[in-house]
């Protein structure tokens, strides 16, 4: 983010580390299965988590760490 804070995706525990400065132990962010590619919005406030597991994106405010909203992306529904 622009603060300096880090964002890691936790495959195999579904989570999310959020690493600020200066802090010593990183908050997690429930997700969906097997977190894997991340985006953060141009105007760092929100985070974007496609899940290797599943065809959803968890969409969080990078701010508070919430989830606001998750996103289906199947082909087909199901």
């Amino acid at each position: 983010g622009k603060d300096g804070t880090l964002f890691v995706s936790l495959w195999g525990a579904s989570s999310i580390a959020v690493i600020k400065k200066g802090e010593k132990k990183p908050a997690l962010l429930p997700a969906d299965s097997h977190p894997t590619e991340m985006a953060l919005s141009p105007d760092g406030k929100t985070l974007f988590v496609a899940c290797a597991n599943s065809t959803r994106v968890n969409v969080f405010d990078a701010a508070s760490g919430k989830r606001v909203e998750t996103i289906h992306c199947a082909l087909h529904p199901g």
